[in-house]
C-alpha cells in the first residue's frame, strides 16, 4: 500500500467515531464542567472570607474583649525569642524583650539561638548587658537545627521555668505593657494562648509593605476577631502571643514536622478542648517584609506549612466534637491555599474558552459578587484602626495586583506540601537599621521565569479575549 494509507484510515474512522459536532459539544462540556467546578470551588473559599466579614459586623465589630480578674498571684512568663541569623534585629528584640513590665523574680527572657553567623556574638553582648541590670536572661544554644522553629521552642519549653510562655520573632518589638495586657486572659478556665494583633514598623515604606498592611490588618481585624467571636476554630500566628505551658503539654508540645509549628499547635490545642483568645487592642509592631523576594518566600513557607498541616490535622478535624458548621471552617481554613494551583489551572485552560465557546449557567454570574469580600474585609479593618482610612485604601489596587502574582508562589507551595518531603525553613530577611538582604537561589529564578510566563499568557489570552469579542 501506498505510506500514509494507513494514516488516513485511521483518521477517516476517528472522523466516522467523532464527528466535528460531537467533537465540538464534548469539548464545550469538558469546559464547562472544567470552568463552573473551578468557579464553585474558589467561590466557596471566598465565602469564607464573607462569613468572617458578616461574623464581624454582627458580633465582633466594636466590641473589646472583657478583661478577666487579676490574677492572685504573679504567674511566671517565660518570653521566648527563637532566633536564627538575624544580626540587624537581634539586639532590637532583646532589648524590646527586656523592657517588658512584669513582677521582678517571676519574668524570665529565653534567647533561643540557633545561629551560625555574628548573631551569636550580638546576642551574648546583649543578654550579658541586661544580666548587669538584674534581668534573667538565658542563652539556650542547639548542636543543630533540628525541628527549626518547633525544635527550638520545644528545646526551650523543657528549659523554661515560667507557667506562661510568649512568643516573640526577631522582627517584633512589644510595648512594655504586653504582658500586662495579655496574660491576665491565660489565667481563665480553658484558654489554651492569647494572640495578639500585629502592628506594622515600616507600613510606610512602600507599596509593597503598604499592601501589606491592608492584608494583615483585615485578616487580625475582621477574620481573627469575627473567628474568636463566633467560636470558631483560631489560628495562633506564630508571635506576639502568650501559651499556656500546661496547654502545651496537653497537646503534646511544640513539633517541628511541618513549616508552620504555629498552626499545627493551634489546632492540636483546640482539638484537646483548649481556647485561643484573640485581643484586637493588644498589639505589637513587626516588620515588613522589604522586598518581593522576600515577602514572596514568606508566603510560600506559611501557605506549604498550612497545607501540611492540613495533610496531618484533617482526619483529626473531621472526626472533633465540634458543629458541623465549626468542622467544615476548619478544613476550609487549613486547606485555603489549594485555590492558588486551581487558579493556574483555569488561567491554562482560558485560551480554549476564546475558540470553543461554552455556554455556562447564567446564575454563574452571581459567584462573582463574592470577590467583594476581600475589599470588605481590608475597609473594615482600616475604618477599625485609622481615621484616614479612606485615604489608605488608595493603595487596594496595589495589594489586588500582589495577590494576583501570588499564584505561582502558592501553586509552588502547594506542590512541595503533596510531595510530602520535609522542608528547609526559609527565614524572611528583615531589614532592622540596615538594607534587606534576600539573595536569590535558583529556585527563585525558576519561579520567576515561571511568574514572567503567566503574566505573558494571561496578557494573551487577553489580548485574544479582546480581538474576538469573546471577553464579555
Amino acid at each position: 500500500d501506498p505510506p500514509g494509507r494507513d494514516t488516513d484510515a485511521g483518521r477517516s474512522a476517528a472522523l466516522r467515531l467523532f464527528p466535528p459536532p460531537a467533537r465540538r459539544f464534548a469539548m464545550r462540556m469538558l469546559l464547562s464542567v472544567l470552568f463552573t467546578s473551578g468557579f464553585l470551588i474558589a467561590a466557596a473559599y471566598g465565602l469564607r472570607t464573607a462569613l468572617h466579614v458578616a461574623l464581624y459586623a454582627r458580633r465582633a465589630r466594636g466590641r473589646a474583649t472583657e478583661a478577666p480578674p487579676a490574677p492572685t498571684r504573679p504567674v511566671a512568663v517565660t518570653v521566648q525569642l527563637p532566633l536564627y541569623n538575624e544580626p540587624a534585629v537581634a539586639a532590637r528584640a532583646i532589648d524590646a524583650a527586656c523592657r517588658l513590665r512584669w513582677p521582678h523574680g517571676a519574668l524570665e527572657v529565653q534567647i533561643l539561638d540557633d545561629s551560625t553567623d555574628e548573631t551569636a556574638a550580638i546576642v551574648d553582648r546583649s543578654a550579658a548587658a541586661w544580666q548587669a541590670r538584674g534581668v534573667d536572661v538565658v542563652v539556650l544554644r542547639r548542636a543543630g537545627r533540628a525541628g527549626f522553629k518547633g525544635g527550638a521552642l520545644a528545646a526551650g519549653t523543657a528549659a523554661a521555668r515560667g507557667e506562661a510562655l510568649a512568643v516573640f520573632d526577631a522582627d517584633f518589638v512589644p510595648p512594655p505593657d504586653f504582658l500586662e495586657r495579655t496574660v491576665p486572659h491565660l489565667v481563665a478556665p480553658g484558654v489554651a494562648a492569647v494572640q495578639a494583633r500585629w502592628a506594622h514598623l515600616n507600613a510606610g515604606a512602600s507599596w509593597l509593605t503598604r499592601a501589606q498592611a491592608l492584608a494583615l490588618d483585615g485578616y487580625f481585624v475582621v477574620e481573627q476577631a469575627a473567628r474568636a467571636a463566633a467560636g470558631l476554630a483560631l489560628n495562633f500566628n506564630g508571635s506576639a502571643g502568650v501559651w499556656s505551658r500546661a496547654a502545651i503539654d496537653d497537646a503534646g508540645g511544640w513539633r517541628g514536622d511541618t513549616l508552620t509549628e504555629d498552626v499545627d499547635l493551634s489546632y492540636r490545642a483546640q482539638l484537646r478542648g483548649g481556647r485561643i483568645v484573640f485581643l484586637s487592642d493588644a498589639e505589637a509592631p513587626a516588620e515588613l517584609p522589604g522586598s518581593l523576594l522576600a515577602f514572596k518566600r514568606q508566603q510560600r513557607r506559611w501557605a506549604r506549612g498550612t497545607l501540611e498541616c492540613a495533610r496531618l490535622l484533617l482526619p483529626a478535624v473531621a472526626c472533633a466534637p465540634w458543629s458541623p458548621g465549626k468542622r467544615l471552617h476548619a478544613a476550609a481554613s487549613l486547606t485555603n491555599h489549594v485555590v492558588a494551583p486551581l487558579l493556574l489551572v483555569l488561567l491554562a485552560a482560558t485560551p480554549l474558552l476564546l475558540h470553543w465557546r461554552p455556554e455556562f449557567h447564567p446564575l454563574l454570574a452571581a459567584l462573582t459578587l463574592v470577590s467583594f469580600a476581600l475589599p470588605g474585609q481590608v475597609a473594615l479593618g482600616q475604618r477599625a484602626l485609622h481615621a484616614d482610612w479612606r485615604r489608605r485604601l488608595v493603595d487596594y489596587p496595589a495589594l489586588v495586583v500582589l495577590l494576583a502574582g501570588m499564584a505561582v508562589n502558592g501553586a509552588v507551595a502547594a506542590w512541595q506540601a503533596a510531595r510530602g518531603r520535609a522542608g528547609a525553613f526559609e527565614r524572611t530577611p528583615k531589614a532592622g537599621d540596615g538594607p534587606t538582604a534576600a539573595v536569590a537561589t535558583r529556585g527563585d529564578r525558576r519561579q520567576a521565569l515561571a511568574e514572567c510566563a503567566a503574566a505573558a499568557w494571561a496578557t494573551a489570552t487577553l489580548a485574544g479575549a479582546l480581538a474576538t469579542g469573546a471577553w464579555g
